[in-house]
């Protein structure tokens, strides 16, 4: 094992920028979601990375949740950021709602839902992040490189220029890799401990709960 990082790790001790209205640590010790990050480690092979991975043991408190979005709004429900559960709000009108529905023939009511659909490239989440003394190259599967780079340099604090993004080719993403993830900066913070290049892809499982829309699905929380 090469190196091991969490939320007590110095150098991860950054926002995530989730939205610009809802921020949290890189490793929150709050987790708003399953699947959210914890900890990372690097390793020679994926077989020693997942030992490690299993040798961390993590307690946790489980706190009160709600998975009605509706009842959620409500001022007792339990809250998933200390500011509240509304974020941000935009309102929309067009012409006389109220003397529509007064002169309609017929007033139909009714409430739909739909499922929720996960973005399911065939090629899974992922980055190799190398520096090169203070300048960091990035190799990700993503449909936005300038997003990432003015990203990650922003995070880590270093100017466009020493940060370069290569993603010639990609194997799908449908919206869900036009921002890096947190495997990104992961991956960067954690080949600049190792002075070694790192490869960071998620399996399936969590790219089901940690990119796209997975981390909108779960309103719970709980602290580690």
């Amino acid at each position: 094992m090469r190196a091991v990082i969490s939320g007590a790790t110095s150098d991860v001790d950054f926002e995530w920028p989730y939205s610009k209205e809802i921020k949290a640590k890189i490793f929150d010790h709050t987790c708003r979601f399953e699947g959210e990050e914890v900890a990372a480690v690097a390793a020679e092979t994926a077989y020693q990375a997942w030992d490690a991975v299993r040798a961390i043991s993590v307690e946790y408190e489980v706190l009160p949740f709600i998975v009605d979005e509706l009842k959620s709004l409500a001022p007792s429900s339990p809250l998933l950021h200390a500011d509240g559960n509304t974020a941000k709000t935009d309102r929309y009108s067009r012409g006389d709602v109220e003397r529509g529905f007064a002169e309609a023939d017929v007033v139909l009511t009714e409430t739909y839902r739909t499922e929720c659909e996960i973005h399911t490239p065939l090629e899974l989440h992922g980055c190799v992040a190398s520096w090169d003394g203070a300048r960091l190259t990035i190799w990700e599967s993503t449909q936005g490189v300038f997003a990432v780079q003015a990203r990650i340099a922003e995070l880590l604090g270093l100017p466009l220029s020493r940060v370069r993004v290569i993603g010639h080719y990609m194997g799908g993403g449908f919206g869900s890799k036009l921002q890096p993830g947190k495997y990104t900066v992961i991956a960067a913070v954690l080949a600049k401990m190792t002075g070694r290049p790192v490869r960071l892809f998620l399996t399936r499982e969590e790219t089901f709960l940690a990119v796209g829309t997975g981390l909108l699905q779960q309103c719970g929380s709980r602290r580690e």
